[in-house]
């Protein structure tokens, strides 16, 4: 990645591909990345920010068993070590990114109220599709998010296409980089049955890549043997030996 843009580190450094299927999340127009538009300005949902140069979308190869291969599948470019104005903050780039910090981000509260009002915790629908709407309008830089260097785009939803399934993709589309897609599929229940992808309950033999039910079990992590050393008062969770 370095060879097409700033990234403002010195070394290589690996990121983990994206599963096809979260990649379909965004308007296939938006899914390429272009090396005359590094930041995805032209796109209408700038939050689509993979490295498809030399990759296949898909994270396997036909009739083929699993193997680690960086090639396969889109790298996330999930963070640059510069500032705002988009300059690194040491020239010519340092040995580790100084943006590492945690924070608490308002789309994320923004989504969680949403969510909240569907599934009856009060407030009206008008008032989750605002807050839904109010985070797409920063991700297509549109309405109070206009800025002179991106292509403003309209990304907009109407209140009958507001759900819970849109929510929870919303937030894919939102918060990838966060490690929180497991809790919120379980959620939703559609972590184990009703919604899959890639090498979901695949085995790594050919042709097992493209996903498919699991276990509900699943929903539940086993506990580790080493904590019954710990305390044997413990017991373990279902279904698990």
């Amino acid at each position: 990645m370095n060879n097409y843009y700033e990234t403002g580190v010195t070394d290589l450094w690996g990121n983990g591909t994206a599963k096809a299927a979260f990649v379909d999340l965004f308007d296939t127009s938006d899914q390429t990345f272009d090396e005359n538009d590094t930041w995805g300005d032209n796109k209408k949902d700038k939050r689509a920010q993979f490295f498809t140069i030399d990759h296949t979308k898909e994270t396997w190869q036909p009739d083929s068993v699993f193997k680690a291969n960086f090639t396969y599948g889109y790298p996330v470019i999930k963070w640059r070590n510069v500032t705002k104005d988009r300059k690194e903050l040491t020239p010519g780039g340092s040995t580790y990114c100084s943006i590492d910090y945690p924070m608490f981000r308002t789309a994320d509260a923004y989504l969680m109220a949403a969510e909240a009002i569907l599934r009856g915790g009060g407030g009206s629908k008008d008032e989750a599709l605002r807050y839904v709407n109010t985070i797409r309008d920063r991700a297509y830089m549109y309405g109070d998010y206009t800025v002179d260097y991106a292509v403003p785009v309209n990304g907009r939803i109407t209140e009958s296409e507001l759900d819970l399934d849109f929510i929870l993709f919303e937030r894919a589309r939102e918060l990838y980089t966060e490690n929180i897609r497991r809790t919120d599929l379980v959620r939703f229940g559609k972590f184990t049955k009703g919604y899959n992808w890639d090498w979901k309950g695949g085995d790594g033999s050919a042709n097992t890549y493209m996903g498919k039910d699991v276990d509900d079990k699943y929903n539940l992590f086993p506990i580790p043997q080493d904590e019954f050393m710990t305390n044997p008062n413990l017991t373990q969770n279902p279904d698990y030996r």
